[in-house]
């Protein structure tokens, strides 16, 4: 802890100086500056994030501090490190060019790119039935097509 030393005068009286410590508490006074979220993506319910894993909520950005599911950033849970606010806000566009769209009967490995209702879409395990979007989340959101 810091002590910050005052000097008190008591000019009225011309008394001797007097020296107090008080006590300060060790803050960083760095201010933050709002950062580029491009190219990260929106947070998604029912999809799983690894520690590291940054996202973008309520245009800001997040990073996970541990493994979690579900969990909000900025929930009680406090499984997420508010990182800064972005500026600009983010484009979250994605190239869906030459982009097959989802097949309901088709199996998709791990990594396979889809594109449903005007978004692309990564399969993050391997899959067949499940849709992007729905609550099983084995799709992850990549953005609205360009």
């Amino acid at each position: 802890m810091k002590y910050i030393s005052v000097a008190l005068i008591f000019a009225a009286t011309l008394a001797s100086t007097s020296v107090v410590a008080f006590p300060v508490a060790e803050e960083s006074y760095e201010t933050k500056r709002d950062v580029s979220c491009d190219g990260i993506h929106s947070f998604q319910t029912n999809l799983a994030y690894t520690s590291g894993e940054e996202v973008v909520f309520n245009n800001q950005l997040w990073k996970a501090k541990q493994w979690n599911y579900n969990s909000q950033p900025g929930g009680v849970a406090g499984d997420w490190t508010f990182v800064d606010r972005c500026n600009p806000q983010p484009t979250d566009n994605a190239n869906c060019a030459g982009v097959n769209p989802w097949n309901k009967s088709a199996a998709y490995p791990r990594g396979s790119q889809v594109t449903f209702n005007n978004h692309l879409w990564v399969s993050v395990q391997w899959t067949s039935s499940n849709s992007p979007g729905d609550t099983s989340g084995t799709w992850k959101d990549m953005g609205a097509c360009k």
